[in-house]
């Protein structure tokens, strides 16, 4: 039986590695700015509803308790869903960064990139997925947020019933985006684990 020898790799010269390193640069900020991009425009659908929000309160004399119950429940859903959009795309974002790690590596050009940025895929290995810095920011201003707001809703809201459901309601919100990087940190380490400890077979 005949067994192939392996494959040897080519070496790409100076001039291809400059254009590898350029495109692959491009690629990363263009990944950056689209979820800069993604978290912007979610932003025009919550600065409405809290804009809204604020006015039902100003209101809170000339409506009825149930009006400001569902204008609460409200804002809080549109929070919820931006914290846990902001965590999936920190995720993506995560997933992009170990694709282009491993493109470096493939084409002999992760000796340009700086020292920090990751090179194997025990280096992405993390139990808390949080979103990256530029992201980060408005995850937690979402869990002080929904917080704030399930605070201010003791001052304008008396029934005892609607008063639960709005501290059960937040407190499953803050819980669930919390957790969820765990999720997503366990997620990056499965996908680690399939790639091996290095990437030396490439």
């Amino acid at each position: 039986m005949n067994i192939r020898p392996p494959r040897k790799r080519k070496l790409h010269s100076i001039e291809t590695r400059d254009e590898i390193a350029m495109k692959k640069n491009e690629l990363y900020l263009r990944a950056l700015r689209q979820r800069e991009d993604d978290v912007v425009k979610f932003l025009g659908l919550l600065v409405p509803a809290l804009v809204g929000y604020i006015w039902l309160l100003t209101k809170s004399s000339e409506v009825c308790e149930q009006t400001l119950f569902s204008g609460t429940v409200g804002v809080i859903f549109v929070l919820s869903v931006g914290a846990v959009f902001t965590v999936a795309l920190g995720f993506n974002y995560r997933y992009i960064t170990l694709q282009m790690a491993k493109i470096d590596v493939f084409y002999s050009v992760d000796k340009l990139v700086l020292k920090k940025w990751p090179r194997k895929p025990g280096d992405f290995k993390m139990i808390f997925c949080s979103p990256p810095e530029i992201l980060k920011i408005y995850w937690i201003s979402y869990l002080i947020l929904i917080l704030l707001i399930c605070c201010i809703s003791c001052l304008f809201i008396d029934k005892c019933s609607y008063l639960c459901i709005i501290f059960v309601i937040s407190f499953i919100a803050l819980l669930f985006s919390i957790l969820l990087p765990f999720y997503y940190g366990c997620k990056i380490q499965k996908i680690c684990e399939l790639e091996g400890i290095n990437w030396n077979y490439i």
